[in-house]
């Protein structure tokens, strides 16, 4: 509500991080209930870039009316991976580097990944230097060599959702509606000896 948002508002979210943050920003917005959110691909480059003006004026929105309205099915606790472990009606996305999903680093109290999951490195679906996010085609194959298909619920982690938030983002704009972040992810999961 201090920065302007209101019930109905659309907001465009963008960073200087190949949208992680931004995708992490727009997961938030719509897990509490704001259903128009954007992500300006490219970010803060792309739009200087492109010659757009800029400001360094400090911005302060008129305060907004914003009622939180929880939408649960996007977000996941641990024991909700749990029960969705080796579920045929659900596929786990792990994030992350090819590396940390082996086991070959990280930062976990133990290394892997949780049983099941498909490995999605979300890195892969910006072009390199740009920020930008990659073709649609581009997208729709690496969606695909997950088995991601429709009307399966998909879950996304990494080490601790913001890369899970940016592959969310990803799987939404390419037509999937039942996707979850497990934003505990590997910092949570991995550093329990029970799971």
């Amino acid at each position: 509500a201090a920065a302007g948002i209101s019930n109905g508002s659309t907001g465009v979210v963008y960073d200087d991080t190949a949208s992680l943050y931004a995708a992490r920003t727009w997961w938030s917005l719509r897990a509490y209930g704001l259903e128009s959110v954007r992500i300006l691909d490219g970010g803060y480059g792309a739009w200087v870039d492109s010659g757009r003006p800029i400001s360094h004026a400090a911005n302060e929105p008129e305060p907004a009316a914003f009622t939180p309205r929880a939408q649960l099915r996007t977000r996941l606790t641990t024991s909700d991976l749990r029960s969705l472990v080796g579920s045929a009606g659900a596929v786990i996305l792990d994030a992350r580097a090819p590396a940390e999903y082996r086991g070959f680093e990280g930062n976990g109290r133990r290394l892997g990944h949780v049983p099941g999951a498909v490995n999605l490195p979300v890195a892969l679906t910006t072009a390199p230097g740009s920020g930008r996010f990659v073709d649609g085609d581009s997208l729709r194959a690496f969606i695909d060599r997950a088995g991601v298909t429709s009307g399966r619920r998909v879950v996304c982690y990494d080490a601790s959702g913001i890369g899970a938030a940016k592959l969310a983002f990803v799987l939404a704009l390419m037509g999937h509606d039942d996707v979850a972040v497990y934003d505990g992810g590997w910092a949570d999961w991995g550093g329990r000896l029970d799971l």
